[in-house]
């Protein structure tokens, strides 16, 4: 969802701001609701937008027959965008059958971060052995390990990486690998013989 605040001076042009609004002005708000203030008689209001290299414009509704100066909607229906994809989005009213349109305002959407590890325990073998763990990620990680026994390559990374786990001494032993990126922080364990 993107939603943001735009204000619209009372006529056709309308500019991205952060002052509060006036008698004089058209306030749309679309962070969890709507405001409109200061001009009576809408007949619709609501945002468009479109990719940035090419598409015609994807019109929003938000509401219409606005015939009152202050008026609320409890939530904002926002946009469904895609994922890293820049976009040109403007707000628009709708007074006696005219249309007015805000700036053209350029943003690029976030990627949702994401950050797997597994298996979430991996065994090995009394004598030692080798096994492997996957990182799947759109982010950099780090990772440390709880005992020195335990040994593994590579330790942090950007995106996906198979990680190889070597344990070359004799043991029955746990300990584990832990595993951190923005806003993550996930541990493996590392079984060795009868633990």
């Amino acid at each position: 969802m993107i939603n943001s605040i735009f204000f619209a001076q009372n006529g056709p042009h309308y500019s991205l701001g952060t002052k509060q609004g006036t008698s004089s002005q058209t306030k749309i708000l679309g962070t969890g609701g709507l405001n409109i203030k200061g001009y009576k008689d809408v007949d619709t209001y609501g945002m468009q937008h479109k990719l940035e290299s090419s598409g015609s414009w994807t019109t929003t509704v938000i509401g219409s027959t606005l015939t009152t100066d202050y008026f609320d909607v409890s939530s904002f229906p926002g946009f469904n965008l895609s994922e890293d994809t820049s976009y040109h989005y403007r707000s628009f009213i709708i007074v006696d059958s005219v249309y007015y349109y805000g700036d053209t305002l350029l943003i690029t959407t976030l990627v949702t971060p994401y950050f797997n590890v597994s298996p979430s325990t991996i065994y090995i073998p009394q004598m030692g052995g080798t096994s492997t763990i996957e990182v799947d990620t759109n982010l950099t990680w780090s990772s440390i390990p709880t005992s020195a026994w335990i040994t593994y390559f590579p330790k942090y990374g950007t995106g996906n990486q198979i990680i190889n786990v070597s344990i070359s001494t004799q043991g029955d032993r746990s300990g584990a690998i832990f595993f951190t990126a923005p806003d993550f922080n996930i541990s493996v364990t590392i079984a060795q013989g009868n633990v």
